[in-house]
């Protein structure tokens, strides 16, 4: 009790009130609140933790592992971040250098990645996530160029750390 409003945050005899618009209708204990939350205001709740789920998924970091073919099989390896959808890649491989940019299309799972070296020479990588979002495959092509050269498969495995 020595600090009064953390105790009310968690306080078991705390009453809550819904806070929903045009639903002044409860105030109870958190049991009748949870209760009360589930069968009247249930619409609501898949899709707001459906947004969190999402949010979550498309909000993170970590390493990049994979390979592009090209006359034989290349290693990728690197770092990522995502943030909301946008996509932020950093790699070395036996080009050199590069940073890669693209934003997810979240109803689709699919993206487009600008591979960049030294701010040109622009590859472009088009494919799918799977659905956990944690592998992606697809071809890539020459984008600086104006016709479409390569064509041959990638794969990007992220690997995201806590």
């Amino acid at each position: 009790m020595g600090d009064l409003e953390a105790h009310k945050k968690i306080c078991p005899l705390r009453l809550y009130k819904c806070h929903e618009v045009g639903c002044e209708e409860f105030q109870g204990d958190h049991k009748g609140y949870t209760e009360h939350i589930v069968s009247k205001h249930f619409d609501k709740i898949v899709p707001a933790i459906e947004l969190m789920r999402m949010k979550e998924l498309f909000t993170r970091a970590g390493k990049i592992t994979g390979f592009y073919v090209q006359g034989g099989q290349h290693v990728i390896e690197g770092t990522f971040r995502m943030e909301d959808g946008q996509v932020y890649i950093n790699t070395h491989d036996e080009v050199g250098p590069a940073g890669w940019k693209g934003e997810v299309d979240k109803k689709e799972l699919t993206i487009k990645l600008i591979k960049t070296y030294h701010g040109a020479h622009s590859i472009v990588y088009k494919g799918k996530f799977d659905k956990a979002m944690t592998k992606l495959t697809g071809k890539w092509s020459f984008g600086n160029y104006g016709y479409n050269d390569g064509g041959e498969g990638f794969e990007l495995n992220f690997i995201v750390e806590n």
